[in-house]
């Protein structure tokens, strides 16, 4: 029986995930958005011929140490670039399918026989809330895959003493210590909440273990992803966090009322509340635990991306990234709890209500895609024109303002040198002048364009009118002045001065 719910799920996920990529394939490889970066590290595996990738050659602050196991993979199986450019945004439905299997899999072994809330997962706005996430190339999905296999793998050990287990856990684990900083982080602190849960130190043996094995086994890649992610969470914690305006005080904002509209848009985007609007599946945890059902040990999984998010939307820890990420990682034992419920007792309420909530967010997550649809047609169109001029400049020292415009010029014209990092804030010196870089505001460069000029002998410098004319308004005006250069290329969008 289970069979049928997972193969009519399957279709429904395919059905309402791959319309949307299908839209968004543009949106995917004309951007400044993360694809452009992961497309990037693929299309160097495939120029170095498969050695370690350093992108300093073309973003003069990057580091080494941004983990690249999921680039490689694409390489090593030979898949092109033009090809990931084209259908690479379909491949986080696949991941995401694969959890699904993952999710029917551990029902079957360990839940109950209410099959048809499977039939809840493709309408997770957990997993399609995002378009980056949901259908832009990327490592979330995989890295949430992978994620989960090496939580279940260890909950299953524990459950059942096979120590086959460990050996899916083992390899999980050595796959993302070498292809997501996320899963780092996920499996971690999903880790250190389900041992307090269960008082168990086995959780937090088995990690350690498996964290070991992987440096064996990679060569020591592991270990160097590792430092390169401490780093820079404490680069972000001690500096980026205080100049990043998109980190918000996810508590202040349920308190604070500017106007109607404005504070619908905040709950439908605030992380506590996206506990429900992501996975409303977790009222139904919440009401089961309220009538007494028990605290086991799948409960105590469920909670643990709660829990997670509500302490990391806390100001001091919001460096540890979008609390509601965390939540991705506790799908499964939510699915096996709720699939001991009768969806024709009493709390089939909860069912109607939850899907109510889903909808309803669907409806309002597809109005935005729609509205923004025109205005990036018009931008793409403007950036297409932008890298048009690149076809006469060469061998020159580029400023992008903001830093992420360097992102798409990079990808598609690689005959200059960017001022700005790739992906990790590097060691010693490069960090020091990435601080010294970024000094007001991310992901901006400073005010003085005159010393940055002078000290990194920049030839060129590119301009996004809009996101320069917000932060000039935030500084009355003053921030940055150009008239000093000479406009060398001018459109709706973007400018291009030429410093010398």
């Amino acid at each position: 029986m289970i069979l049928y719910y997972l193969f009519a799920t399957i279709a429904l996920t395919l059905l309402f995930r791959w319309v949307p990529a299908y839209l968004e394939q543009r949106n995917s490889v004309i951007t400044e958005g993360d694809s452009m970066g992961h497309l990037m590290y693929v299309k160097e595996y495939y120029r170095t011929n498969g050695k370690p990738i350093d992108m300093s050659w073309l973003y003069i602050l990057d580091s080494t140490d941004y983990p690249n196991g999921f680039h490689k993979l694409f390489y090593h199986l030979k898949i092109s670039v033009s090809w990931l450019e084209k259908y690479g945004g379909y491949l986080p439905t696949i991941f995401d399918i694969a959890l699904l299997c993952l999710v029917c899999t551990a029902i079957y072994v360990f839940g109950g026989n209410e099959y048809i809330w499977i039939l809840t997962f493709p309408f997770l706005r957990a997993l399609y809330g995002k378009s980056g996430r949901a259908h832009h190339f990327s490592e979330r999905a995989y890295g949430v895959m992978f994620g989960n296999i090496y939580l279940l793998s260890v909950v299953s050990y524990y459950l059942t003493d096979n120590i086959f287990f460990l050996a899916g856990a083992l390899f999980s684990f050595t796959v993302i210590s070498v292809s997501s900083k996320f899963a780092w982080q996920g499996t971690l602190f999903i880790t250190i909440i389900l041992s307090l849960f269960s008082m168990e130190i086995l959780f937090i043996s088995v990690y350690v273990c498996c964290f070991l094995l992987s440096v064996l086994f990679s060569g020591g890649y592991s270990f160097k992803v590792l430092k390169g992610i401490i780093r820079h969470s404490y680069f972000y914690k001690t500096y980026l966090s205080t100049r990043n305006p998109d980190l918000h005080d996810n508590y202040k904002e349920l308190i604070k009322f500017y106007s109607l509209r404005k504070y619908v848009d905040t709950i439908f985007w605030n992380s506590p509340l996206r506990i429900f609007t992501d996975n409303p599946l977790n009222i139904m945890i919440i009401i089961m635990l309220a009538n007494g059902w028990a605290f086991d040990f799948w409960m105590q999984w469920s909670l643990t991306g709660v829990v997670l998010t509500l302490l990391i939307s806390l100001s001091p820890l919001k460096f540890l990234g979008e609390p509601e990420r965390y939540l991705e990682f506790s799908l499964i034992p939510t699915f096996v709890c709720i699939s001991e419920v009768d969806v024709l007792g009493t709390l089939s309420v909860t069912l109607f209500v939850g899907m109510l909530l889903v909808t309803v967010f669907l409806l309002h997550h597809r109005l935005i895609l729609w509205k923004t649809h025109h205005y990036s047609k018009k931008k793409q169109s403007e950036m297409l024109s932008l890298l048009e001029q690149f076809k006469c400049i060469t061998d020159s020292n580029i400023l992008t303002i903001p830093f992420r415009v360097s992102f798409f010029l990079g990808y598609y014209g690689n005959k200059n040198k960017f001022i700005r990092l790739f992906s990790n804030i590097g060691e010693g010196e490069r960090g020091l002048q990435y601080k010294w870089l970024l000094k007001d505001r991310y992901p901006f460069v400073r005010g003085d364009l005159n010393n940055v000029i002078k000290k990194y002998n920049v030839d060129y410098v590119v301009v996004d009118k809009n996101a320069v004319e917000s932060i000039n308004k935030d500084y009355n005006g003053k921030y940055y002045d150009f008239t000093m250069y000479k406009l060398f290329y001018d459109n709706e969008l973007y400018q291009i001065y030429m410093i010398k």
